[in-house]
């Protein structure tokens, strides 16, 4: 079982990650946001801990919910014209056969993708 990643360390990754890829800066981050720049600083810096509230004006910059921000595997494209809530929605919506079958396609494939990324293709 993985270990479940520290909320501070995963919501600071993933403000860094989305300032990347969508070249942003902190000063343009502020004023999407609305959150004063030594405040968004001071996150990164993780002298200080968003609370909700901060968390959802700096999700929502990104066109975001505040939530999505806890994601320890968020990714650049996930965020991207709304498809990780449309991906959740339709795995909500869809029967528990397909949900158990959408399981181990995703288990199987991150196996594979992490026995490639270190070099072992090896079944």
């Amino acid at each position: 079982m993985m270990s479940r990643p520290n909320t501070a360390d995963t919501v600071v990754k993933n403000i860094n990650m989305l300032l990347e890829c969508n070249e942003m800066g902190v000063a343009s981050l502020s004023q999407k946001s609305g959150v004063p720049v030594r405040t968004i600083y001071s996150i990164l810096k993780k002298e200080r801990t968003p609370g909700i509230d901060t968390t959802d004006e700096i999700a929502k910059a990104f066109g975001l919910n505040g939530w999505h921000l806890l994601m320890p595997s968020l990714s650049c494209d996930l965020t991207k014209n709304g498809r990780l809530d449309k991906l959740i929605s339709d795995y909500a919506n869809c029967p528990e056969q397909a949900k158990n079958y959408i399981s181990m396609v995703a288990d199987r494939d991150a196996k594979y993708s992490e026995r490639t990324k270190n070099g072992t293709n090896d079944q």
